[in-house]
């Protein structure tokens, strides 16, 4: 079970992910140990699925140079990020 900080770190990098916070997305994978760059949310999305479905590119770029993966799917089977905005 996730500590309640390690919760609130992957919610906080899942809205600035969403957002386009790529600043807050970079500094949030620098210095802290609780946010993992391909974790799914609830809904099985990745960051990179939120910031591709928002059309934030940037952001996209900031997560694949973080390691993010491209390939992941959503729990359910569905879309990719690659039938987002960044292909």
């Amino acid at each position: 079970m996730k500590s309640y900080l390690a919760a609130r770190l992957a919610s906080a990098f899942e809205l600035a992910s969403a957002a386009g916070h790529r600043s807050v997305v970079d500094e949030l994978l620098t210095h802290t140990r609780g946010v993992a760059v391909d974790a799914k949310g609830s809904d099985g999305r990745t960051a990179l699925m939120l910031a591709s479905a928002a059309g934030h590119l940037e952001t996209c770029r900031t997560l694949c140079e973080w390691g993010a993966s491209v390939e992941a799917t959503v729990l359910r089977g569905a879309s990719t990020c690659r039938d987002d905005s960044i292909t």
